[in-house]
């Protein structure tokens, strides 16, 4: 196994859209059990969505390859004269958890955001997501408001 990891290309959004989907889905069972109405219109994918971070400079997705093959993603869009950067989607395909490539793909968006002069990482996360925000609060996110079925987060 070679993992690298680089900016997103036009021509990831097929495999991106597939990871996204199998997040969704990942989410929504998690969100059943906890007895919360699941994300059934996100199912389909976001392919369409997916344009923004192609056509816009503050937009953009770091990807994480084994070989040929795109294994994870985090989209980000970047709100400078906000002072921070939010974390828009994350996910690695679910053979390779545990290894270590959704932390450096964290560790990547914290590194864009100090390159930048951008204090705060901020993003959202199911509150039923356990297993998701117990990753965020290893890497020193806390709730900032609780949205009902999500918590906005911040770094």
């Amino acid at each position: 196994m070679n993992i690298t990891y680089r900016k997103a290309m036009v021509s990831d959004k097929d495999s991106i859209n597939s990871l996204f989907i199998e997040m969704i889905k990942t989410v929504n069972e998690r969100m059943i059990r906890e007895g919360i109405e699941p994300h059934s219109d996100l199912e389909k994918g976001y392919s369409e969505e997916l344009n923004k971070f192609f056509d816009n400079d503050d937009f953009f997705i770091y990807v994480a390859c084994d070989e040929e093959d795109i294994i994870g993603f985090i989209s980000i869009c970047v709100f400078k004269d906000l002072d921070y950067i939010y974390v828009d989607d994350y996910s690695v395909n679910s053979k390779y958890r545990g290894l270590g490539i959704g932390s450096k793909l964290m560790e990547m968006a914290f590194k864009y955001a100090d390159d930048n002069n951008i204090s705060t990482v901020k993003g959202h996360v199911e509150s039923a997501n356990h297993e998701s925000m117990d990753f965020y609060k290893k890497r020193g996110f806390v709730i900032e408001k609780n949205e009902g079925n999500r918590l906005l987060i911040r770094r």
